[in-house]
Formats: structure tokens, C-alpha cells, sequence
């Protein structure tokens, strides 16, 4: 994996974000967070290609973009740069990535996600989520009805952590 962190930037600091790129593009997406002077001041930046991206290498078996080996490769840039708990910021298909994340080391192990045009359902791990629940949650998210979708956007949030939302696939 290729990884960049924020020029001149050597200290971490508990305000670390993770950019995570979509499906086929680089961390270069995020080239204007990461050279934006108010955002170095404030953030340690950290982005990386994710596997099979960019200057990263493309291994051609299919066990190597597991949900398992996307969460050690996550870690592996954190740990590089002494990061912990960061707060990710995905875009596209990049959201994919934090669920991973949580199911391998637990949900302390982010502080936040931040998605950007992101949905963490390509469903590398089969316990994270749930096409039919999204589907079933629809109706919510479309509605005019405040009351219903007030109550839809926590459970379509819960249903990515929340054992009650488990089910077998």
C-alpha cells in the first residue's frame, strides 16, 4: 500500500483523519484536504491507497481484498504513524473499509466516520451489512414523514454495529 501523510506534519496528535479513496481512484482524490493550510493547521492527515489502487500493489487473489486483510491493512497505516483512534474519512466505496475496521478490532478503534458520498455495503464482512435490512429501511429514508425517517436513520446506523440486526445470511 502507498500511504501519505501531511507535509511537514511529524507529531501525531489526537485529532488524526484517515481519507480513505473510492473503488479505482487514489488518495490523491483528497489532494485539497491535504494541502488545504487550515486543515494541516488543525489535523494530522494521513491517506492511503487502499489495496489493488493506486501505487499500491494488486494481488490477483481474491482472499487479499478480504474484510479481514482491508482492517489489517487499515491498522498497519495507523500504526506507521503512531495514529490511534483517528476519526476516517471515506469517500465512495472507501466507506467499506471503517465497518471492516470495527469488526476486526471493535468500535473504540475509530473515533468517527465521516462519509462522503460513501455506504459501507459492499458487505466485505457478512456481519456488517445487510442489503435486505437497507432495502427494508428504504421506505424511511424516502418518506416526507419526519417521525419516520427520525426513527429509520438511527437503526440504519445501529444496524452496522448492533447485534440485534444480525441475522443469518
Amino acid at each position: 500500500m502507498s500511504i501519505d501523510i501531511s507535509p511537514g506534519q511529524f507529531v501525531t496528535s489526537s485529532d488524526a483523519v484517515v481519507f480513505i479513496h473510492g473503488f479505482m481512484c487514489t488518495a490523491d482524490v483528497f489532494d485539497k484536504q491535504y494541502t488545504n493550510t487550515a486543515m494541516l493547521e488543525n489535523l494530522y492527515i494521513v491517506r492511503y491507497d487502499i489495496r489493488g489502487c493506486g501505487r499500491s500493489e494488486g494481488p490477483l487473489n481474491e482472499a487479499a481484498y478480504s474484510s479481514e486483510r482491508q482492517a489489517e491493512d487499515f491498522k498497519a497505516v495507523i500504526d506507521a504513524y503512531g495514529v490511534t483512534k483517528p476519526f476516517v474519512a471515506t469517500w465512495s466505496m472507501g466507506g467499506c473499509v471503517p465497518p471492516d475496521v470495527v469488526a476486526k478490532y471493535g468500535p473504540d478503534s475509530l473515533a468517527g466516520h465521516i462519509m462522503i458520498g460513501s455506504s459501507p455495503h459492499r458487505n466485505m464482512n457478512k456481519y456488517v451489512a445487510y442489503p435486505a435490512l437497507l432495502f427494508d429501511m428504504m421506505p424511511g429514508f424516502l418518506t416526507e414523514d419526519a417521525a419516520l425517517f427520525a426513527k429509520t436513520l438511527p437503526d440504519f446506523i445501529l444496524s452496522f454495529v448492533s447485534p440485534k440486526y444480525q441475522t443469518s445470511l
